[in-house]
């Protein structure tokens, strides 16, 4: 659900260590990216390439994927 993925996942994986967490929410047509490590999070659409922050040189261009 929504609430299980935008509160209780989110506050357990910054606890256990998680480095980044990616929700992607195609009704929203967004993809969140919570950068535990920088303190950060940034909001793109489904239409972006997005830079991995944990990985240098890793992107995924959301444009190329079919999401149902």
């Amino acid at each position: 659900s929504r609430s299980l993925d935008y509160i209780r996942k989110l506050v357990k994986y910054e606890h256990a260590g998680v480095r980044e967490y990616w929700i992607v929410d195609p009704l929203r047509n967004v993809v969140m990216v919570y950068d535990f490590e920088a303190g950060e999070m940034e909001q793109h659409n489904l239409k972006e390439k997005i830079k991995v922050n944990i990985f240098d040189g890793l992107v995924v261009d959301f444009s190329q994927l079919e999401l149902t």
